[in-house]
């Protein structure tokens, strides 16, 4: 084949990466709270509205494209690129090949060769594209070209058809997502045929399997799926908070209520992730679907301990060193993360039954695998994120900074089909 045709308009104009591309995913979410403190929460939206900020304009070989781009197609459907999500070509490919060499670690799945096909919406609810095909964008200094991937392999991109120019090393494939310019374009003006700004685009919905289920990875205990931990590389903040009520308004100081005994304290995390790990992030925030969802997070105010003694998968009953302090921190709504002493790793995973005035007891089945003595013990919290709308900054390709607020919510008792507890 000679090209990929497409009916649809082609945003080739490169991204700055000067500044981080923006992405903002917003769901909706009814959000009732219960007499005893639990929550019924009813997604309202099945995919979230995907919001795209490029920082475009100051390649001087598109410096007078910007506006003339908005001017002409600002409305209507076109072809997006995905910067972030986008792949180095490692070698070059000249005309004619039919195969792109990328780096072997680099995270393609669902990008390329979605297992979904796109989502369009009339009176009858969602319907499928009758076009599975996914077109990419490769994007070099001598100019840009229309290709599809057919298959994937560590470290090559298969296509339906062979290149038309050639690809020089250094060029990068990027995903194509139909989406529109829906707000007025702010440029600046430094001189003569020299302006820049922002332009931020409206992503058509596309559901790709992958990303309506947590990672296999992520434990699950009482329905709920355990997050890891953020970053500690900077100041992180919690604030202890509950539902009150004031009902009398007079002069006077007024009479305060106490609804319920569930606490509503907020914790915000930090995560800087690169490749699957990036993946695996947005994966966690598809299944949690806004405030819908619930997750387990480490809340980090209570201190880590220590295993005193070998744990075995099954056990029940945890020795844990300075276990006088366990009484005061552990409750029947917290669940325990237990990391290998020499190097971290998470070695089982439980839910606290009852403390004791000396051990730590869990829940049946108990721990979920071998933790050797002088193992961290975290106290994990039942929380949902706090807002509907998250914002990823990509600080390079396949490079996310995400900062969210989670808040803390009654224990999970048993699934409830949709927004849990």
């Amino acid at each position: 084949m000679a090209a990929i045709p497409s009916s649809d308009p082609v945003f080739f104009l490169r991204h700055d990466w000067a500044q981080p591309l923006t992405e903002r995913l917003t769901w909706a979410t009814e959000v009732l709270r219960k007499a005893n403190g639990e929550e019924v929460r009813t997604p309202l939206r099945l995919l979230p509205r995907r919001q795209i900020t490029y920082f475009v304009g100051h390649d001087p070989l598109m410096r007078a494209l910007v506006a003339d781009w908005a001017e002409q197609y600002q409305g209507l459907s076109a072809l997006y690129p995905l910067p972030h999500q986008g792949v180095c070509v490692r070698r070059a490919a000249p005309a004619g090949t039919s195969a792109l060499t990328i780096d072997a670690n680099a995270w393609t799945s669902g990008l390329y060769r979605p297992t979904y096909p796109a989502v369009s919406y009339d009176s009858r609810g969602p319907t499928a594209s009758s076009d599975p095909r996914a077109l990419s964008l490769l994007l070099h200094d001598g100019g840009w070209q229309i290709v599809a991937v057919t298959a994937e392999a560590p470290g090559v991109l298969y296509l339906d058809g062979p290149l038309i120019d050639d690809a020089p090393a250094g060029a990068v494939l990027m995903p194509l997502r139909q989406g529109r310019c829906t707000q007025a374009v702010a440029l600046d003006q430094w001189s003569g045929g020299w302006a820049g700004g922002t332009l931020t685009v409206q992503i058509d919905a596309a559901l790709d399997v992958k990303l309506v289920v947590a990672p296999a990875t992520d434990p699950v205990l009482k329905t709920l799926p355990a997050w890891p931990d953020g970053d500690w590389a900077e100041t992180l903040s919690a604030s202890a908070q509950s539902a009150l009520t004031a009902f009398d308004f007079s002069q006077a100081d007024p009479a305060w209520r106490r609804d319920d005994d569930v606490p509503m304290t907020t914790f915000s995390r930090s995560v800087t992730a690169t490749g699957q790990e990036a993946a695996d992030w947005l994966e966690r925030l598809y299944a949690a679907r806004g405030r819908a969802g619930g997750f387990w997070l480490a809340d980090g105010l209570a201190p880590d301990m220590r295993l005193a003694s070998v744990a075995f998968p099954g056990t029940t009953v945890l020795d844990l060193d300075g276990a006088p302090a366990v009484a005061g921190l552990w409750r029947q709504d917290a669940a325990v993360r237990i990391g290998m002493s020499l190097d971290h790793r998470v070695a089982a995973y439980a839910t606290c039954a009852a403390p004791s005035d000396t051990n730590l007891v869990l829940d049946i089945p108990g721990l979920s695998d071998f933790a050797p003595a002088g193992s961290a013990v975290t106290r994990l919290l039942p929380c949902r994120l706090d807002a509907d709308a998250v914002e990823l900054g990509w600080i390079a390709p396949q490079t996310v900074q995400l900062q969210f607020t989670a808040r803390r919510i009654a224990a999970p008792l048993i699934s409830d089909g949709g927004g849990g507890y």
